[in-house]
């Protein structure tokens, strides 16, 4: 028999703090080249094939416009 409870979750507190989503598109848009550079090291050809498609980067300004006025 188990001594230990086998539905036991500890909470932690990690000290980390959410960013505004238009802040995050803000830095993906800034550092768009050094991300583009990061992730083909790394294997994760789908997110480079975003950062190098024009449309998508036209929408992620857009958003980023749009997330960023409301940020105070």
């Amino acid at each position: 028999m188990d001594s230990q409870p086998q539905d036991v979750r500890l909470l932690l507190h990690t000290g980390e703090r959410w960013l505004p989503k238009g802040k995050v598109l803000s830095r993906v848009h800034e550092l768009q080249n050094e991300l583009l550079t990061f992730c083909g090291t790394e294997g994760h050809v789908r997110f480079c094939k975003y950062l190098r498609n024009d449309f998508w980067l036209s929408r992620l300004e857009y958003l980023t416009e749009i997330l960023g006025s409301s940020i105070d």
